[in-house]
Parts: structure tokens; C-alpha cells; sequence
């Protein structure tokens, strides 16, 4: 079931009800306005351009922080597409498949170029073309209204209603300038560096709707995380004793009795013992120290009484 749900892109949803709901009004009041103005310069022909928009509406209102939401995004990719897709429409008129297909991969190719990637663009330069004649009539004021004054519209409106949680700052810049995100300890900053990012973007050669400012900053909280849960290979050392930081007959408690210590991390082994458990084993093993890292939770002690303590 996971490989199949996996295949079909499925993944598991985190958001709250009040983020759902949230993003349904946004998008409800944006559409009731963007389309007012639509039906004022175009009439019956306002539907095809509110097809775009109401994809624009998704991002903006339901996904605020990707890249494609941003107001570069936004508004440039709105309103290069409605140029491209309106060049394609004047330059090919006897050909209206030709130019339609020409207007969408136009406009994919320049919103690249320009780094405003913005998916309902393809939706805008596709309008520009098979639109009816009140469409058509307008030209390249088809770029300005209704295509940037609704992009502008809006861009002012995911501003403002976005702004009013605290967890949906738009554009995400603001965000950056107004979270407190604790800060990454210096052992727990990741180890590759912004051109490692960089050249393992290039070997994938794919688009990523993230960038890598965030991508490195996700990456460092999800170490802050793992820190607090577990132990990094550098703090397994001889001598001491970690617990599995279960209870009950699951608890386990190990101690490091010797190691084969190597900067290379397959070859840098701990042989351990086990020194206490409700079964009171006493089996031992040889593992990397990373796989006993990821065993650990945390470094115990013996009391004079027998038992454990977590140590700090």
C-alpha cells in the first residue's frame, strides 16, 4: 500500500483544519473579485482568463511559500505569458493549433529564462489564443487588463489576508524577517556546503519548487530534531553507556568496550555489550559507530544503587 500510494504521489498531509479553511476563503475572495474585473473588460470571454487566475488563487492562497506563489512569480509569469500568448495569436492566425501550442511552450521557455515560473501562466498565453473575440479584440491590452490588473489584485490580497496568521507571512520573505527560528548549534550545521547544493541540483537537472536558502535552512531544523532525539557518531565514546530510551522490556542499555576508530565512516566500528536489560543478556556486537548513533537516544550512568541516569 506505501509503494502504491508513493506511485501515486500521496503524500501525508500536516496542515490544521483552521489552514484549510483559511485557504478556501482566500481563495473564495480573490475569484469573487478577479472576476469582477474580468467580466468588465471581456464579458462572456472573462472565463477563460479566470481559469488561470483561479489556479493562481491555489498558489497564492494555498501554497504561500513555495517559489511559484512568490510576487515575481505571480505577477511576471501572469503577464509574460499573456505577451508571449498574444504574439503567438497575431503572428499565426491561420493556424490557431500551432499557435496555442507555440503560446504555452513559449511562454514555459522565458518564464525559465526569467526565473518567474509560475504554472497558470501556461493557462494565460493558452487564453490569449483560443479566446473568443472580445478576447481577441483587446490585443496586447489584453497583457494590462485584465491580466496585470488581476495578478496585482491579487498579489495585494494574498498580502493582506495572509498576513493576518502569523503562520502564513506572504510573500515568504516576510516570514524570514518576522519568525524567531531557533538557532542551529554550531556541531549541528549541515556538512555540505551551498556549492555541494548547487552541484547535486545540476546532476538532477530538474526544476525544484524550493530554494536553496530554504532547502539548507529545512535541512538544519530537521537536525535540530534529530539532535534532540538522537546521538551524533562523534558522541559515542569508549568506555561509556547509552540506552535505547525505551522501557519495559524493550529497554536496553550498551556499552561502548572498544572501537576501531577511522575518519572513513564504514571502517570506524565500536564493539559494545549489552550491560543491562529486563532479559539481563549479556550479548555483545560489532557496528559503525554511526549505526550505534542512530541506536542511541542518550548517554546513561550507574547509580550507587544500581540503576540509571540519563547524563545532562
Amino acid at each position: 500500500m506505501k509503494a502504491i500510494l508513493k506511485f501515486l504521489g500521496i503524500e501525508s498531509n500536516t496542515t490544521s483544519h483552521a489552514e484549510k479553511w483559511v485557504s478556501a476563503v482566500g481563495g473564495f475572495t480573490g475569484i469573487l473579485i478577479t472576476i469582477s474585473v474580468c467580466s468588465y473588460y471581456l464579458g462572456s470571454d472573462a472565463y477563460f482568463v479566470v481559469a488561470s487566475l483561479g489556479a493562481s488563487a491555489i498558489l497564492v492562497f494555498a501554497l504561500p511559500h513555495v517559489s511559484v506563489s512568490q510576487p515575481w512569480s505571480l505577477v511576471a509569469g501572469q503577464v509574460i505569458s499573456a505577451i508571449v500568448g498574444v504574439s503567438c495569436a497575431k503572428a499565426i492566425i491561420a493556424e490557431p493549433v500551432l499557435a496555442a501550442a507555440l503560446a504555452v511552450g513559449g511562454s514555459i521557455l522565458v518564464m525559465y529564462y526569467l526565473r518567474c515560473i509560475h504554472p497558470p501562466g501556461g493557462a494565460t498565453a493558452l487564453a490569449a489564443v483560443i479566446g473568443g473575440p472580445n478576447l481577441h479584440a483587446l490585443g496586447y491590452e489584453y497583457v494590462v487588463t485584465p491580466i496585470l490588473v488581476n495578478a496585482l489584485l491579487l498579489l495585494l490580497l494574498a498580502i493582506i489576508i495572509n498576513f493576518a496568521f502569523k503562520w502564513r507571512r506572504y510573500p515568504v520573505y516576510l516570514s524570514k524577517l518576522l519568525e524567531k527560528t531557533p538557532a542551529v548549534k554550531e556541531d549541528n550545521v549541515s556538512m555540505f556546503t551551498s556549492e555541494d547544493l548547487q552541484d547535486a541540483m545540476k546532476q538532477l537537472d530538474l526544476y525544484f519548487d524550493v530554494s536553496e536558502e530554504d532547502l539548507t535552512r529545512l535541512v538544519n531544523l530537521a537536525m535540530n530534531h534529530y539532535k534532540k532525539s538522537h546521538l551524533l557518531p562523534s558522541e559515542i565514546r569508549l568506555g561509556r553507556c547509552y540506552s535505547n530510551g525505551m522501557t519495559g522490556d524493550e529497554l536496553e542499555i550498551r556499552q561502548i568496550v572498544d572501537e576501531s576508530a577511522s575518519y572513513d565512516a564504514i571502517k570506524d566500528k565500536v564493539i559494545f555489550k549489552v550491560v543491562s536489560d529486563q532479559k539481563q543478556s549479556t550479548s555483545s556486537a560489532v557496528i559503525t559507530r554511526v549505526q550505534f548513533a542512530k541506536w542511541a537516544k542518550y548517554e546513561v550512568r550507574r547509580l550507587t544503587d544500581g540503576g540509571w541516569e540519563k547524563v545532562g
